[in-house]
């Protein structure tokens, strides 16, 4: 069931001023924002649908609010030309309907390569959101933090607003983790690196001034591989565990001490 709480008010409040003030295609139906323009791509990486991201649920699609989409004039259709790309920062799951839809290899802003992507295109009239009312549920919050620890985070969320944007996920579905903003915030810290020195959190490189898109969102099943031989070794992923342990001797990289490697010592 729909259930609007305080906290979602806030929430969509800053939905709301982002688009009907900013983007003036996206218009308030109701309790729907319909598109009111030529064409609006919404780009959605393909292993969105493989992890339970994203969905086919009839004539809609459900896909978490964290995507890039571009809109453009019809003429800029037809001389295949580049429209607006917006970032869209809603961590919960939204439903659109669509006109058409494409499979392409695309390298889109943040992208080391191409990748691939199901692109659907709205055409006026299509529902960007069926519903501003969302349904509260813990998967949200497992899709947020899917996409945060396997280091799939869009690469235009800001530094600081990551904090934010696991409290607006976990307010809005009602979850309690059990845990402190300090367990979050430890997390975030090592988990984001320093886009010129992966081995260095991004918050040692704040001496350095970095700009807030400075940062990489490691996965957290590489990071040990980061922080000591031994770590690396005795974590899973044996192959590149190797490869990065030679690595790391030949270049005389950094060792931390483990906890484990301090008991086996000792």
């Amino acid at each position: 069931m729909g259930l609007l709480l305080k906290q979602l008010h806030i929430r969509l409040y800053r939905l709301k001023e982002v688009i009907f003030i900013k983007i003036k295609e996206l218009i308030r139906d109701g309790n729907s924002i319909v598109f009111n323009g030529d064409y609006l791509d919404i780009y959605l990486r393909k292993e969105y649908f493989k992890k339970g991201l994203a969905e086919h649920r009839g004539s809609y699609i459900s896909a978490f609010g964290m995507f890039i989409f571009e809109i453009r004039t019809d003429k800029q259709v037809k001389d295949s030309a580049d429209g607006v790309k917006h970032h869209f920062k809603f961590p919960n799951k939204i439903e659109f309907n669509y006109t058409e839809h494409f499979e392409l290899d695309l390298q889109l802003e943040g992208d080391e390569r191409k990748e691939k992507y199901d692109v659907f295109r709205l055409t006026n009239g299509n529902q960007f959101m069926a519903n501003v009312n969302i349904e509260q549920s813990a998967t949200a919050v497992r899709d947020f933090v899917f996409l945060f620890h396997s280091g799939k985070l869009p690469s235009f969320i800001k530094y600081n607003d990551i904090i934010k944007l696991y409290y607006d996920v976990l307010d809005s579905n009602k979850t309690n983790l059990k845990s402190n903003s300090l367990t979050y915030e430890i997390i975030i810290s090592e988990l984001c690196r320093y886009n010129k020195d992966v081995e260095k959190p991004y918050r040692l490189a704040l001496d350095k001034d970095p700009g807030p898109y400075d940062y990489i969102n490691y996965n957290l099943k590489k990071l040990p591989r980061l922080n000591s031989t031994f770590a690396s070794l005795t974590f899973e992923g044996i192959d590149d565990s190797i490869v990065s342990s030679v690595r790391r001797t030949s270049q005389g990289g950094t060792e931390k001490e483990s906890p484990l490697e301090r008991v086996i010592k000792y």
